[in-house]
């Protein structure tokens, strides 16, 4: 039996005395029989104190970094953040902004506004605005709302 399995068989709780298996990913079978059900339906980020295991990874397995104070997501945006950072203390850029909210559309009758939060925003020397993003992985909502940037504000997403 694999670690995966044996994982799997320890993510149960007991209905009325049968064992039915519930799905909690990222708990060590030591963890699971400690952890009380109504805490492993929340998202947890190691399985105890004790054992100290990760248990939600990352989505797309950035790592945060911190740099400058500041808390990043991942090497890649604090790598982007450092290099953005040298332009405007070089005055090649001004007014650097961080995490800029864009609202793409609207929101009207009890539906939410679609936005992009972009992960930096500059002016250069010739004024000219750039909305930068640190992708390391183009999802199709991604693709989406750069396309919708461009096509009703004029706005062209730059990834580094």
């Amino acid at each position: 039996m694999t670690r995966q399995q044996k994982e799997r068989e320890a993510w149960t709780r007991h209905i009325d005395g049968a064992a039915a298996v519930v799905a909690t990913p990222g708990l060590c079978s030591e963890c699971a029989s400690e952890i009380p059900y109504s805490r492993q339906k929340q998202k947890i980020k190691t399985c105890s104190v004790e054992c100290g295991r990760q248990a939600q990874a990352k989505k797309y397995g950035g790592k945060p970094v911190e740099f400058n104070g500041r808390l990043y997501p991942s090497v890649r945006e604090a790598h982007a953040a450092q290099k953005l950072q040298l332009w405007e203390h070089c005055g090649e850029i001004h007014d650097l902004a961080y995490q800029v909210r864009i609202v793409l559309v609207e929101g009207r009758a009890g539906v939410r506004a679609i936005t992009y939060w972009a992960d930096f925003a500059y002016y250069d020397a010739e004024n000219l605005y750039h909305v930068i993003d640190a992708k390391g992985m183009k999802t199709d909502i991604y693709k989406l709302k750069k396309a919708l940037a461009f096509l009703l504000h004029n706005i062209t997403i730059e990834e580094m």
